[in-house]
């Protein structure tokens, strides 16, 4: 691993998917930034981490906290932005019209959003951050006093996802594993198509990649992390699809154009995210989403 020969405070990011880049990327200006991962971009598939696995698009959360709406605020402005100063990066934005409003929905909206194609923007993250000087050093650790320990720093970012759970000096019990299942099929849907149902297995969606794809999907599925593909669930996710988009997903699962399966485990927590600064024994972390403020206060 280089030795750092900075005068800036240092912080340790523990976790490479798009939370622990892009709180890395922002700390790069003002802040020596190691991150220290498991799974890095660019990397063979693996269900270790989510982000790879992502559809992905930003729309806000019903039921969110104040705190957390201003974080989704605050995320969207970032995105468009990036959608328009770096489309390579894969940020793009579709518009929804409201006669797609229809099949039986009770109410629906219709916004600008992006999409983010994650092969894509995961290693332009990386990129982006090597270039920046941030250091990337592959390991699993089994806390955050041992990532301090390998990448020593003056503050600790937990951006471990999944991990948080099972980290020996984290353990978050609120942290819960949902298993995801998409299709990436060849599609010519020009804009994001989304239903929200009572039920998770209803859950549907249409993500245009842009490049003549889409991700149809989907799942939730709360403390299941069973890797495989549920054949019976690709059906009942492609009559879903046709049902909310027939002009553009056919009607036979047959002719579905299947580029590949995904399957994903997702991290999600109970009572929302958590971001909050920590002194751990001496040891200063922050549980990370929205970390920027608070690293500039502890450090």
């Amino acid at each position: 691993m280089p030795i750092s020969t900075s005068i800036k405070p240092r912080v340790t990011v523990l976790g490479s998917g798009v939370v622990g880049l892009t709180c890395a990327l922002d700390l790069s200006k003002d802040y020596d930034v190691t991150i220290v991962a498991r799974n890095m971009p660019g990397d063979p598939p693996s269900l270790g981490w989510a982000s790879p696995w992502a559809g992905a698009m930003w729309f806000g959360v019903d039921g969110s906290t104040p705190a957390q709406e201003k974080m989704q605020r605050e995320s969207f402005q970032r995105l468009w932005q990036l959608a328009e100063e770096a489309p390579e990066s894969s940020v793009r934005f579709r518009e929804l019209d409201k006669s797609e409003i229809k099949h039986g929905v009770g109410s629906g909206v219709f916004y600008t959003s992006v999409v983010v194609t994650p092969d894509v923007y995961l290693p332009w993250l990386r990129a982006k951050l090597e270039s920046a000087g941030v250091r990337f050093l592959r390991a699993e650790v089994p806390s955050l006093a041992a990532a301090a320990k390998l990448a020593p720093c003056d503050l600790v970012v937990n951006a471990s996802g999944n991990g948080a759970r099972f980290l020996l000096d984290v353990a978050d019990e609120k942290c819960v594993q949902v298993r995801g299942q998409t299709m990436l099929v060849k599609c010519d849907a020009p804009e994001v198509h989304i239903r929200h149902a009572l039920r998770w297995d209803e859950y549907t969606y249409v993500l245009p990649r842009g490049d003549g794809t889409a991700i149809l999907g989907g799942i939730k599925e709360f403390g299941n992390i069973e890797p495989g593909i549920n054949e019976q669930l690709k059906r009942s996710i492609h009559q879903r699809c046709h049902a909310m988009l027939p002009a553009h997903v056919p009607a036979k699962f047959e002719d579905l154009e299947i580029v590949r399966d995904l399957v994903g485990i997702r991290p999600e927590r109970e009572g929302g995210v958590r971001v909050e600064l920590e002194d751990m024994a001496g040891l200063k972390v922050v549980h990370a989403a929205a970390v920027k403020k608070l690293v500039d206060s502890a450090v």
